[in-house]
C-alpha cells in the first residue's frame, strides 16, 4: 500500500467518488511516523517527556524495572499481531497493559498514553471509527494538560483524531483540526518538516472532499514542491501527492491533465511497486477512466481488461475495487457499439454487487437497470 497514513485512507477513485482502501484496513493506513513511538516518531520530538513536571512525579511512583519491561514486551507482542493483521487480539492484549500501565503509573503517565492511543489506532483498523475517535480525545486532554497543546506528541495525537474524522465522513470538522495541526507544526517543527507537509496533504484531501476541488490542487501543488525538494521525486509520499492532484484535476474534469500525471505515476509505481501492486492497478484504472472521459473509450477498453484481470488475481473478483473496473468496462464496450459484450460483464457486475454491497444497493438496483436496458 501507499506508505503514508493520509494516503492509505485515500484509497482508489472512480471517477470522483470515494476510494477503496484495498487491505481493508481503514487507514490510510497508519503513517508510522504518525504513530506513538515510532523510530521516525521519536527521531521527530521537540522536548523529551522527562524533562515534564508531571512526568518526574509519576516517575516517583514508578514500578520496578522488571514490571515496565514486562509491560513493554507485551505491549511490543500485541503490535506485532496487528502487523499481522489479527487486530482483534492486538486490541485485547494493548488494553491488558493499558489497564496495568494505568493501575502501576497512572493514567497521565505518557507510557499509558502511548499505550491509550495504539488502543485508539487498533479500533480505527478495526473500522471502529467512532470508538477511535473518542479514544484519541481522551489521550489529546491528557497530552495538552501533561506536555502541552504545542508539544509534537499532542499534535501527533491531534491529526490522528482528524484522520477519524475524516473517516467517519466528517470532512469539514477534519479539515478544520488538519489546519490547527498544520499551524502549530509550521511554528514547532518548520513548514518543510515531514510532518508539516503530512498534514498539509491530509488537509488538501479534506478541502477536495468538501469539494473546493480548485483550492485543493493549489494546496497540494504547495506539498509536492517541498517534497520533491527534501524527499526526492521518487518517495512514496511525493507520489502520492501527484496521484492526488491527478484526482483533483479528475473533479474538475481536466483529463487531459489529469491522464499526463497518471501515466507519469503509473510508470514510477509499475518500477518501484510491481506491475499489480494495488496502488499500481489504482493508477493504471484512472489512466483508463481519463481516456474514456476524452471520449477515447477505444484506447480505455484494453488497459480497463488488463486492470480487471490482474484485480481478480490480487484482490479477487467480490472485492469492490475489481466490481466497479467491471463496470467501467461494461460501459466502455457500450460506447464501442457492443452491447452482447457489455451485457455478458454487467451480469458479473451484478454477482459481484449482489455478494458484495447486497441485493438492495443502490449500485446494485443500478447494474440491474443496466441489464434491463441491454436486454430489451
Amino acid at each position: 500500500m501507499v506508505a503514508n497514513l493520509e494516503s492509505a485512507v485515500y484509497g482508489e477513485v472512480f471517477e470522483i467518488g470515494k476510494r477503496v482502501p484495498v487491505s481493508g484496513r481503514p487507514v490510510a493506513f497508519a503513517d508510522d511516523r504518525e504513530l506513538p513511538g515510532s523510530r521516525g516518531h521519536l527521531e521527530n520530538r521537540g522536548e523529551s517527556s522527562i524533562f515534564n513536571p508531571v512526568f518526574r512525579e509519576a516517575q516517583a511512583k514508578a514500578p520496578s524495572r522488571k514490571t515496565t519491561d514486562a509491560l513493554a514486551k507485551k505491549q511490543e507482542k500485541a503490535l506485532e499481531l496487528s502487523k499481522s493483521g489479527k487486530h482483534d487480539k492486538a486490541l485485547a492484549g494493548l488494553l491488558e497493559v493499558l489497564k496495568a500501565r494505568e493501575k502501576a503509573q497512572g493514567p497521565d503517565h505518557p507510557d499509558a498514553l502511548d499505550t491509550k492511543s495504539h488502543v485508539a489506532s487498533e479500533h480505527g483498523m478495526m473500522g471502529n471509527h467512532d470508538k477511535s475517535l473518542a479514544v484519541y480525545r481522551e489521550v489529546l486532554e491528557a497530552k495538552n494538560k501533561v506536555l502541552g497543546p504545542e508539544h509534537p506528541d499532542t499534535l501527533t495525537v491531534k491529526h490522528l483524531a482528524a484522520r477519524e474524522m475524516s473517516l467517519l465522513g466528517n470532512h469539514e470538522e477534519a479539515r478544520n483540526v488538519y489546519g490547527q495541526v498544520l499551524e502549530a507544526r509550521g511554528r514547532v517543527l518548520g513548514p518543510e518538516h515531514p510532518d508539516t507537509l503530512n498534514t498539509k496533504h491530509a488537509a488538501a484531501y479534506e478541502t477536495g472532499k468538501i469539494g473546493r476541488h480548485y483550492i485543493a490542487v493549489d494546496d497540494y501543488m504547495e506539498v509536492l514542491e517541498p517534497r520533491e525538494r527534501v524527499l526526492g521525486p521518487e518517495h512514496p509520499d511525493t507520489l502520492e501527492t501527484k496521484y492526488q492532484i491527478a484526482i483533483e484535476l479528475t473533479a474538475i474534469k481536466n483529463h487531459d491533465e489529469a491522464l499526463i500525471v497518471y501515466r507519469r505515476v503509473l510508470k514510477d509505481w509499475e518500477r518501484l511497486k510491481g506491475p499489480e501492486h494495488p496502488d499500481t492497478l489504482s493508477a493504471k484504472n484512472q489512466v483508463a477512466f481519463s481516456l474514456d472521459k476524452l471520449k477515447k473509450p477505444d484506447e480505455a477498453l484494453p488497459v480497463y481488461r488488463e486492470v480487471l484481470e490482474a484485480r481478480e488475481r490480487v484482490l479477487g473478483p467480490a472485492h469492490l475495487d475489481t466490481i466497479n473496473t467491471g463496470n467501467l468496462l461494461a460501459e466502455a464496450l457500450e460506447k464501442l457499439g457492443r452491447p452482447d459484450e457489455a451485457l455478458a460483464v454487467y451480469r458479473e457486475v451484478l454477482k459481484g454487487r449482489e455478494k458484495t454491497l447486497g441485493p438492495q444497493h443502490n449500485d446494485t438496483w443500478a447494474t440491474r437497470r443496466d441489464i434491463d436496458r441491454l436486454s430489451k
